[in-house]
């Protein structure tokens, strides 16, 4: 390869910003994730080790609190995502013609499709195309939000 040449070097520059971006998704993704589970793991224990059905206020407001951080969770998890494809375009949009990693193959074999390489099909599993990152993340965050929400219902005013 030719570093040297001018599309070469914007190819190699967009996939950079492209493989930064993901990292970055995961690295948010992640300290939320365990930010909710340490939390959601203190606030289950004092809330289902205790009678269920009855009113207690700091749980109730630490469900609330809980359920509240959800909504930033899953706003920079969008942010993030919009941002990865947004690279991945700019990648595809640079990346040689003669290369065919991330367009044609590439795009192929990720959407899902029976893809040709080395003399061997290759295809993602059916589970992996239907519960694919944009589905399986907004989907655990979700669980979280509806584990507060028993929280809640448990503790609430209304015992």
């Amino acid at each position: 390869m030719n570093d040297d040449n001018p599309n070469i070097q914007s190819y190699l520059v967009a996939i950079e910003h492209a493989r930064y971006e993901g990292q970055m998704l995961w690295q948010i993704f992640t300290a939320f994730l365990l930010a909710h589970t340490v939390f959601l793991a203190f606030l289950l224990q004092t809330a289902f080790v205790q009678q269920v059905g009855m009113f207690r206020p700091g749980v109730f407001i630490a469900g609330i609190v809980g359920l509240l951080l959800c909504i930033p969770w899953i706003a920079t998890y969008q942010r993030s995502t919009a941002y990865y494809r947004f690279r991945m375009a700019q990648a595809r949009e640079a990346e040689p013609t003669n290369y065919r990693l991330l367009k044609g193959v590439g795009e192929e074999f990720s959407t899902g499709k029976k893809v040709k390489v080395d003399q061997a099909l290759h295809q993602l599993g059916w589970l992996a195309r239907k519960l694919n990152t944009s589905r399986s993340i907004p989907a655990l965050i979700v669980v979280f939000a509806l584990v507060y929400l028993s929280v809640l219902f448990t503790s609430g005013p209304w015992w």
